[in-house]
């Protein structure tokens, strides 16, 4: 579905077309956050009470779309700074082949600062410790 919506997208903005096997990357991106989610919902999920569950639910959804969405914001403001700090004030709204490498030079800047968030999210992760092995009754 996603896939679809950007294509849809993608013909209406007239991209051009540099890179033919993109959808297997949006693809693959979407099969990666399949796999993180399911999993992820699960532990938080049973880790509380049966009759609070919905709550715990709309918490998980509420917390990836808000991180999703600072991501994005984050990713825009690194990116748009970086190019116009190097590109000397011009924007994306006439690209040309000649900023292409103040292009790439802010695309770097924000892959850089996302492997910089994953590494710290995986530091965090390895900082809370090793699992509490209780279980939650289920008639609470």
């Amino acid at each position: 579905m996603r896939n679809a919506g950007i294509r849809i997208l993608e013909t209406d903005i007239k991209i051009p077309d540099a890179n033919p096997n993109k959808w297997l990357v949006f693809t693959l991106v979407g099969i990666g956050t399949a796999i993180f989610i399911s999993p992820n919902s699960s532990v938080v999920l049973g880790a509380v009470y049966q009759n609070r569950r919905g709550i715990a639910a709309g918490t998980v959804a509420t917390a990836r779309n808000m991180g999703m969405v600072m991501g994005v914001a984050l990713a825009e403001i690194i990116f748009n700074n970086i190019f116009a700090a190097r590109s000397g004030g011009l924007t994306l709204k006439v690209y040309g082949a000649e900023m292409e490498p103040f292009f790439m030079a802010a695309f770097q800047s924000v892959m850089l600062a996302g492997c910089f968030v994953a590494g710290l999210g995986i530091v965090v992760a390895f900082l809370r410790g090793p699992e509490n092995n209780q279980t939650t009754p289920d008639f609470l």
